[in-house]
């Protein structure tokens, strides 16, 4: 895992991302651009995103199926609205914890 960049705006069919935040409002969509280079074929990247007192609010996997650099963007919304406060998500490759990205709701 090379970079981990946050925005409000992103596009995953795309791997792109708005302008870099790390401060969102309680009705934005955290998108969340995670580089990656290395020579497997394919490989798991595990995102686990946690609210303050350490809810979990999603942990899911996705298959990124090229060796290379990969630029996946991954995200997550509230409907119902984020409350304020510090957020995290866990970053794993293949199960393996690689980087931990903190963001705020205000």
């Amino acid at each position: 895992m090379t970079a981990v960049r946050l925005s409000s705006h992103g596009d995953a069919d795309a791997g792109t991302i708005g302008p870099l935040a790390s401060t969102f409002g309680r009705s934005d969509t955290v998108y969340a651009q995670v580089d990656t280079s290395g020579s497997a074929a394919s490989y798991s990247l595990y995102a686990r995103w946690i609210a303050p007192g350490n809810l979990v609010l999603s942990d899911y996997g996705l298959h990124v199926g090229h060796p290379g650099t990969a630029h996946t963007v991954i995200s997550l919304s509230k409907p119902d609205g984020w409350l304020p406060g510090a957020y995290r998500i866990e970053l794993a490759i293949n199960g393996k914890p690689q980087r931990t990205v903190v963001f705020q709701v205000r």
